[in-house]
């Protein structure tokens, strides 16, 4: 299945938006399932922003859940090992696609299906992470948007030495390692640290509760970078 393919089975609605002669009771309502390793909300949207984000692009072109459209949706609530039960569990309810935020999502779902769309919203190096062929031809049933890490983390250091008024020299950098996006990150940030004379010291956090005594080791950093 090449990238069109895919993009036609999330696009179909935006392509086929209902015509006033026909009715919505009268279409196959579209069935979305979404995938995400971060925390819902009491109302059932994401902190995250990316679910409520997706069903008003829906919504702009034309489509109401519940009405042309159901959406499925579960949440890892931080806890990453989750993810693969998720996946599975979705997977098993058949939708017509499905949209995974990021890396651990994707390569969840990559693991669960090799046959139901999957489209991520943000990976840094899909081709590293082993879930697209190439960027051109990405194949398979996976696509999605991509951010280059070597290029986001030379341009936060920038950043930072702007803030800063001078160029940082002793920096953390805090990462997740039960993140699939982990590795190949933090060989970015090394190599964009290494390149701007920077020391760069590795601090990990899985579970909110370690995160008091992470910060309580970054007292002497003249800065954090944040995976």
């Amino acid at each position: 299945m090449n990238r069109r393919e895919i993009i036609v089975l999330l696009g179909v609605m935006a392509f086929q938006v209902p015509s006033p002669p026909l009715s919505a009771q009268s279409l196959r309502k579209a069935r979305i399932g979404f995938l995400t390793g971060g925390v819902s909300t009491a109302e059932g949207g994401s902190l995250t922003g990316a679910l409520e984000t997706l069903k008003e692009g829906l919504h702009q072109l034309g489509w109401r859940e519940g009405d042309t459209f159901n959406l499925e949706a579960r949440f890892g609530n931080g806890d990453f090992s989750f993810i693969p039960h998720l996946a599975a569990e979705l997977v098993a309810r058949q939708p017509d696609v499905i949209v995974a935020t990021g890396s651990s999502e994707t390569k969840a779902l990559q693991a669960a299906t090799g046959n139901i769309p999957i489209v991520f919203l943000q990976i840094a190096d899909p081709l590293s992470l082993g879930v697209v062929d190439s960027i051109a031809r990405p194949g398979r049933n996976i696509t999605g948007f991509s951010q280059g890490p070597q290029i986001l983390w030379g341009k936060r250091l920038e950043i930072l030495a702007e803030l800063l008024g001078r160029q940082p020299h002793r920096l953390a950098y805090l990462c997740n390692p039960g993140n699939a996006g982990t590795g190949y990150n933090w060989t970015a940030a090394i190599d964009a640290a290494a390149k701007h004379g920077a020391e760069l010291t590795r601090v990990e956090v899985s579970k909110p509760d370690e995160l008091d005594s992470a910060f309580d080791a970054l007292k002497d950093r003249d800065a954090l970078l944040v995976q």
